[in-house]
């Protein structure tokens, strides 16, 4: 019998739905390709902690439905130095696994390449629910957090309405405005505050007054850690003499169910990826262009701008 190839998986970063999946999918391809599939838990931390896990397809198949992740992401202080490098590729080493596999975002891709001169090979697969890995339309999480803050979002305004008060709803996202601009279309909202334009706060408020003496109500959508909602929501009281409630999605949006959008996703980005680790065509990330599956070197995918579609941004919520 061929002796079976070994390789490793994990989930760096911030959790989201979709990763459960695509550690099932993978796997899975894997296991038909004859090799043997370890988790590592808590990201470059368990990688460095050595924190191994055997991961079978026939254990994964009940978590592909959940949100967040069942090997656990994390970020990693220890990563970022030398020596933290050095004893993770060290470990890789000694469990002899040809591929790191690491589905994270874009701090966990530049990981990637923070590894390579200590001989940690690595290939990576997109999941971050602010969408803001640009080479690729869709990143794993992103489909799933939109429809958790559109579920959210609807429930809270049939309790603010009959409340007679104004809802401020806070996303994810502070450095790209893709969750929050997609949140907002599909829930309807009034207005919309992301990093990628500028606001006039006074001028905002101005506007929503008049939204609201028109329509009786209004609902604005913001990216986090843009503005002071806290003050924005007290000058926006003064302005209208209404009551105003901050709400704050937060993790919510990252333990939601996976979409069966992000499930198909999973499988895709999975099987693009398994196909790279059988030809140990390593520093590469995988993606999708026009629903098609995709790969190219993580060096080139990082140089990718933002492109959050701010044509339909200034069509709908421009001032």
């Amino acid at each position: 019998m061929t002796k079976q190839r070994r390789i490793a998986v994990m989930a760096s970063g911030g959790d989201g739905a979709g990763m459960n999946a695509c550690l099932y999918y993978l796997t899975k391809q894997l296991e038909r390709l004859n090799f043997e599939v370890f988790g590592i838990e808590g990201g470059y931390d368990g990688l460095i902690n050595n924190q191994f896990v055997k991961l079978t397809s026939d254990e994964l198949i009940h978590s592909i439905n959940r949100g967040g992740c069942v090997i656990r992401a994390g970020r990693s202080a220890r990563y970022l130095t030398e020596e933290g490098r050095k004893i993770a590729a060290k470990n890789a080493k000694k469990m002899a696994v040809e591929c790191v596999v690491v589905i994270g975002g874009n701090g966990s891709f530049r990981g990637m390449l923070d590894g390579k001169p200590y001989g940690l090979t690595t290939i990576g697969i997109p999941a971050t629910i602010d969408n803001d890995i640009f080479y690729t339309d869709y990143s794993l999480g992103f489909d799933s957090a939109r429809n958790a803050n559109i579920s959210l979002i609807k429930a809270l305004c049939m309790s603010t309405y009959s409340q007679n008060k104004i809802p401020v709803v806070e996303i994810m996202g502070r450095d790209c405005g893709k969750l929050t601009l997609a949140t907002a279309i599909g829930c309807g909202a009034d207005y919309c505050i992301i990093k990628e334009d500028s606001v006039d706060l006074k001028k905002l408020t101005t506007k929503i007054a008049k939204t609201i003496k028109t329509k009786g109500d209004a609902l604005i959508v913001a990216a986090e850690k843009n503005i002071n909602l806290e003050g924005f929501a007290d000058l926006l009281k003064e302005k209208t003499g209404r009551d105003v409630k901050v709400f704050i999605n937060g993790y919510a949006q990252r333990g939601a169910d996976a979409s069966g959008f992000d499930r198909e996703l999973a499988a895709k980005l999975a099987f693009e990826c398994s196909n790279l680790v059988n030809n140990k065509e390593y520093f590469n990330v995988v993606g999708v262009k026009n629903g098609q599956a995709f790969h190219l070197p993580v060096e080139e995918a990082l140089k990718e701008p933002n492109n959050t579609d701010l044509g339909l941004y200034n069509m709908l919520y421009s001032e």
